[in-house]
């Protein structure tokens, strides 16, 4: 059973809200067998209420688009983006003032709309702190690695058995 229904630009649209209509929903990855038996079983109900005048109409076309939106979505596959960014394996006094500061420059450059102008200092200033962000990062890494095979190198003429369990 097809519906198509349309919507006049003097149509009083204030039941429809922009979070419930632009839902994204991946149509290749939908439980097909579950959204039509969930349609068919709300659109019996509908199909049986009058269509006499134009405010049942109406009512009748938001109904639909609420249904539909809400099967579309209860049908979708609800799995989360992956937006786990690799965690630090090291931490210092010098990282975090980094990283607070060029969070606070990241805030500033959201607040002007993102702009990727060279000449803007704000960005300019951005660009600055997460190179200093990331320069700290591979410093305090050089220098726990370092460590690691001073010790190991230590523990090759001391400990022989820990040595091997290092390496």
């Amino acid at each position: 059973m097809k519906i198509l229904y349309g919507i006049s630009n003097d149509a009083d649209c204030k039941n429809l809200t922009k979070d419930c209509t632009n839902q994204a929903v991946k149509w290749d990855k939908v439980d097909i067998d579950l959204y039509a038996a969930m349609t068919n079983e709300q659109s019996d109900s509908i199909l049986n209420m009058p269509l006499n005048t134009l405010e049942q109409t109406t009512s009748v076309l938001e109904q639909v688009h609420e249904f539909l939106n809400d099967v579309a979505v209860t049908c979708a596959v609800n799995k989360p983006r992956y937006k786990a960014k690799p965690k630090l394996n090291v931490w210092s006094p010098d990282i975090k003032l980094a990283l607070d500061e060029m969070r606070k420059y990241y805030a500033q450059q959201v607040k002007q709309g993102k702009t990727k102008d060279p000449e803007n200092n704000i960005y300019q200033e951005r660009l600055r702190t997460k190179k200093e962000f990331r320069q700290q990062v591979r410093f305090k890494n050089a220098k726990v690695e370092d460590s690691e095979k001073q010790r190991i190198m230590e523990t090759r003429t001391k400990d022989t058995k820990l040595f091997h369990h290092l390496v």
